[in-house]
């Protein structure tokens, strides 16, 4: 399913990479506007970890008075959103706990994150959508945060108020 403004108010591409800790986001709205998130975790975090941070962060770069331009502009009670990410487990697991499905595979993320996660998704309406098979923007976006943050094995060589812990960019 591609980004249509006339159903949809916008979208957000959620891409990790569990090995660096990186988590890092995309989010575009009809207003015009497109943000850009990374971030990086020092300490092992599990896949899921990674993309329910990168969610809440995006979720929280719209603001509440975005939100309501955007559900007031479509007529709508909560501004509808396409969430995909690079991880079609996560897209499966994040809607079956939200509908407190039992029999679907767990999302296996940090739960201090997830209570963060669940006041940010009240506020819209979403739709998980897979990356189509061959699409390299989730690849991108990772290079993106690449280019960054430095490699857990340089770490040490580097004083710590040199290392960034998140950034952003605003298109």
């Amino acid at each position: 399913m591609k980004y249509d403004r006339e159903t949809h108010e916008g979208k957000i591409l959620l891409a990790y990479d569990q090995k660096r800790g990186i988590w890092t986001n995309s989010v575009t709205t009809s207003l015009g506007r497109s943000v850009r998130t990374s971030g990086t975790i020092f300490s092992a975090a599990s896949r899921h970890t990674l993309q329910a941070i990168g969610l809440t962060s995006a979720l929280r770069s719209i603001t509440n008075k975005e939100a309501a331009i955007l559900a007031d502009k479509a007529g709508v009670a909560k501004p509808r959103l396409i969430i995909t990410s690079t991880d079609d487990t996560f897209l499966k697991a994040l809607p079956a706990l939200m509908k407190g499905d039992r029999t679907a595979k767990p999302l296996r993320a940090g739960k201090n994150f997830l209570g963060l996660l669940g006041r940010q998704l009240v506020r819209f309406q979403l739709d998980f959508v897979p990356l189509p098979e061959g699409d390299f923007i989730g690849d991108k976006l990772k290079n993106w945060a690449y280019r960054l943050y430095p490699d857990k094995a340089l770490i040490g060589t580097i004083p710590a108020f040199l290392i960034p812990s998140a950034v952003s960019k605003v298109d």
